[in-house]
């Protein structure tokens, strides 16, 4: 299932995909079957809504056999008084629960063979085996034509084989033209069945391999998104990586260029990083750059942007929509809630560390994306070059250094 389907779909689309497409449908789960029956349930209402108004229709379909058998008017009473009825019903259920949709439209079948069986009684030789070989025909193309399982198949069949049998034994008794219509009518009507059973299985195979391609598919789509995830994840600071930030970035930039909107870019580094690592090992530096791009991550977010760690101990960051004075503002706060982090080392004083801030803030119109980059680089070179631990500022036309 999708990734939004329910949990209980979810759960019976897994047990699906576990079973033998060969499988019986008597020996599926219960939740695997509920989930057929949600899949399929309005295919087999529609189908089975065509079935009734073809029933409804043959039901007047035989006026003209009871015209020439001298029994109309008994013959509409039967079907207004029956048939009719039976069908409006099982047309009404076709919306309903499963069992209740499924019982009326063979029930609707049952009536019907029963109303012509007892018309074709009183209709009498040579009219007689007319309406039981009708019956025959209807039950055996219901058979064939209806959505639902054999087993629902067999009672409707079974049924009105016993009809026919019944109403044919007591007008004419156990004579040969007898047996001929009860062996014709139990072929129509009981002999569909192994073609019917045929059909299931195979129904039911294409639907298990449904299921279990369709599955797959979401197990081949999530475990690709994964891998995109983590190809964009720099897996020390959990932020983007430069793939990631690029992803972004350039949606970020078409953005503001719709809106003709400006963009602001950073580039931070780390002030004297080589040196703190030599000083404290690795390991503190690495938990260095961790709480230093949670901090601007923090920031940046507040301020609606993001940040990713280009690598070593340099980060970017971009904000959509952001004025040179808030560019300002958050970049000032990053520094100093940097300058404030301390890494506690044994047997040495407990450590800091400091950023410097290279910003440029200009209108998607008036500078490409590769261009802010490279003028917040130049800012930021200008950064290190006064001092360290400050943010420089560059906008299209000036330079705020602070």
């Amino acid at each position: 299932m999708g990734i939004d389907a329910p949990p209980d779909m979810q759960s019976a689309a897994a047990q699906a995909c576990s079973l033998d497409p060969d499988r019986r449908f008597g020996a599926w789960p219960d939740s695997v079957k509920a989930l057929e029956q949600a899949e399929t349930g309005h295919r087999v209402a529609r189908d089975l809504r065509g079935l009734n108004l073809s029933g409804l229709v043959l039901t007047f379909g035989y006026l003209g056999f009871d015209a020439s058998a001298g029994i109309l008017s008994e013959g509409l009473a039967m079907r207004m008084s029956l048939m009719v009825p039976a069908y409006l019903l099982a047309l009404f259920c076709c919306g309903a629960q499963p069992r209740l949709r499924n019982a009326t439209s063979g029930l609707a079948v049952v009536v019907l063979a029963f109303v012509i069986a007892y018309l074709g009684v009183k209709a009498g030789q040579p009219h007689l085996d007319r309406y039981m070989m009708g019956v025959g025909v209807v039950v055996g193309f219901y058979i064939i034509l209806t959505p639902l399982r054999a087993g629902h198949c067999l009672w409707v069949g079974a049924m009105s084989c016993l009809i026919v049998t019944l109403f044919v034994l007591m007008e004419e008794g156990a004579t040969p033209s007898a047996g001929s219509i009860v062996l014709f009518t139990a072929m129509c009507c009981l002999g569909p069945l192994a073609v019917k059973l045929r059909h299931d299985r195979l129904r039911d195979r294409a639907f298990l391999l449904a299921v279990q391609s369709r599955e797959a598919n979401h197990r081949l789509l999530n475990a690709n998104e994964e891998l995109r995830l983590l190809s964009e994840r720099d897996p020390l600071t959990g932020l983007s990586n430069r793939r990631g930030f690029e992803s972004r970035f350039d949606a970020a930039y078409a953005a503001a260029l719709e809106t003709g909107g400006a963009l602001t870019v950073m580039m931070i580094d780390l002030d004297h990083f080589k040196a703190f690592n030599d000083r404290y090992g690795h390991p503190m530096g690495d938990e260095c750059i961790r709480r230093v791009g949670q901090t601007l991550a923090r920031e940046l977010e507040r301020a609606g942007g993001f940040a990713a760690r280009l690598g070593g101990e340099e980060f970017i960051g971009a904000i959509h929509g952001t004025s040179k004075a808030a560019a300002h503002t958050v970049a000032q706060s990053v520094v100093r809630k940097v300058a404030r982090l301390r890494f506690d080392a044994p047997s040495l004083p407990a450590a800091t560390t400091t950023v410097s801030i290279g910003v440029a803030v200009a209108r998607a119109t008036q500078l490409s994306g590769d261009g802010l980059v490279k003028l917040a680089d130049r800012a930021l070179y200008e950064a290190k070059n006064t001092g360290r631990n400050r943010v420089v500022i560059h906008a299209v036309g000036e330079t705020i250094a602070a």
